[in-house]
């Protein structure tokens, strides 16, 4: 056995694979610390790709070689996937036609919580589930490792915030722009269209990512609970107002972040065993900058919370679907 640990997982998980090759006395045993990697990384490394082929001729005694796989196709993944996000926006403009009317200035007479009850609310709710969730997880019959955890924290968090402002949610849901069937209708084709584009080029160039028909009959139910997550945090933070935009997206940032901790300190002081929060966190971060920039975009020419909610629900539940393993 050749165990494997990179620098950027949690130390724990690195000693206790440490004393486990130190509990053998069979010399192919191995441990090698990977400095400089994360959880993911080593697979698209050439140099702990020869590691691998180094160890495997010693035990299997078979002849060395240093002929490693192309990693041009990886270079093409990485270069389409970036096409593919540029076009987006351009995309979704088409797709959507003309702007709404400035969301922001019907709605002056909405009063919107503030920054520090928002983060407050974040992180307080977040501190609950991570409790609730030692007890009972609600979608643990999804059978997906970590997934059921995430998909669980996503629904009820959503949930929880629409019930502590019940008249900011009911505002929203009997305006004019919530039941355009136009909107909905169109993010949910530019959502799966993405969707299903991201995911078809990065599985004929970079690695296995198309789903299964196991993956696509959970996806609905991931979807619904991003939904619920992704509408909250619309419904609070507001319409786009072209002057604050970045600032508002900034702090969406900011607020996943806040319910986000809590997940991670669930797993290294209360042994939540739910590692895949803290060891796929990179990947996490990456893929909601990317989400949130194409939601306040959805939410600004549609000027519809659940809009943008449906376009990033299907977004993030693929992502999901493709990081989490079945269990």
């Amino acid at each position: 056995t050749l165990i494997l640990a990179a620098q950027f997982e949690p130390g724990r998980l690195t000693a206790a694979a440490a004393a486990l090759a130190a509990t053998s006395n069979d010399p192919s045993v191995q441990f090698i610390y990977l400095p400089g990697q994360t959880h993911v990384s080593p697979l698209f490394s050439g140099k702990v790709a020869r590691m691998l082929q180094d160890w495997t001729a010693r035990v299997l005694q078979l002849p060395t070689t240093n002929v490693i796989p192309l990693r041009t196709r990886l270079l093409g993944c990485v270069l389409g996937c970036i096409g593919i996000l540029l076009l987006t926006g351009p995309f979704l403009r088409e797709l959507f036609g003309k702007p709404a009317t400035n969301e922001a200035e019907a709605a002056r007479g909405i009063r919107l919580p503030s920054a520090l009850r928002l983060c407050a609310e974040f992180s307080l709710v977040s501190c609950v589930l991570v409790l609730l969730f030692r007890y009972w997880i609600p979608l643990h019959g999804i059978h997906l490792y970590g997934g059921d955890y995430v998909s669980s924290y996503f629904l009820l968090m959503g949930l929880v915030l629409l019930a502590l402002h019940p008249k900011l949610t009911r505002s929203l849901l009997i305006s004019r722009d919530s039941k355009n069937p136009g909107a909905l209708a169109a993010a949910l084709i530019a959502g799966l269209l993405l969707f299903l584009l991201l995911c078809g080029w990065f599985e004929l160039t970079g690695s296995g990512s198309w789903l299964n028909y196991d993956r696509w009959i959970r996806f609905p139910i991931f979807a619904v609970a991003a939904f619920a997550f992704l509408y909250a945090m619309e419904v609070l933070l507001g319409p786009v107002d072209e002057g604050h935009s970045t600032r508002r997206f900034w702090f969406s940032v900011l607020l996943f972040v806040l319910g986000w901790l809590p997940l991670v300190a669930g797993v290294l002081f209360f042994h939540s065993n739910q590692i895949l929060v803290v060891l796929l966190a990179p990947y996490f971060a990456i893929s909601f900058l990317l989400l949130r920039t194409g939601t306040q975009l959805v939410r600004r020419v549609t000027a519809s919370a659940a809009a943008a909610a449906i376009f990033g629900a299907i977004l993030l539940a693929g992502f999901y679907m493709v990081l989490f393993p079945l269990s």
